[in-house]
This record gives structure tokens, sequence and C-alpha cells, in this order.
């Protein structure tokens, strides 16, 4: 029942991403944007989904890879916002 739920709400998500990716006039700011939005998504998930028998130095990888990417990210819309 949980993975059916899960297909419910993830399929349509997935087109509705699909969809507009092909509507969005991508230059190399949104890409640069994107790309430094999914790794930090990616390690946020990666955190999240951290179970009790998993090594705790495979956890503190895991939370200072989200934080190079947090940092990463802030970095870059930083340096964004001055040259613009």
């Amino acid at each position: 029942m949980e993975r059916l739920s899960g297909l419910i709400f993830w399929i349509p998500v997935a087109l509705f991403l699909i969809i507009s990716a092909f509507f969005i006039k991508w230059n190399r700011h949104k890409v640069i944007l994107a790309t430094l939005l999914i790794t930090l998504l990616f390690f946020f998930r990666q955190v999240l989904n951290h179970r009790h028998f998993e090594s705790p130095t495979l956890l503190v990888i895991r939370i200072g890879c989200l934080f190079v990417s947090f940092l990463a990210l802030i970095l870059y819309l930083l340096y964004d916002h001055k040259n613009r």
C-alpha cells in the first residue's frame, strides 16, 4: 500500500518535471542552479533515510556532504547576485 501511494504521488510529479523542463529556456545560470539544488536534495534525502543499523561514520560523511552542497549553493547565489 505504501508503494502504491508513493507511485500515485511520484508519477504526476515526474511527469510535471519532465514537461516543465521542455518549457524552461535553459541557460548557464539555470543549469548550475538546478545541479546544485539536485545535489542538495540528494544529500538531504540520504541524511533523512539513514537507518540506525548503518555506520555512524556514514552519517557524518552524508551530513558533511550536505553541508558542502548547501555552502556551494549559497556561495553561487552570492556570486551570481554580485555579477548581475
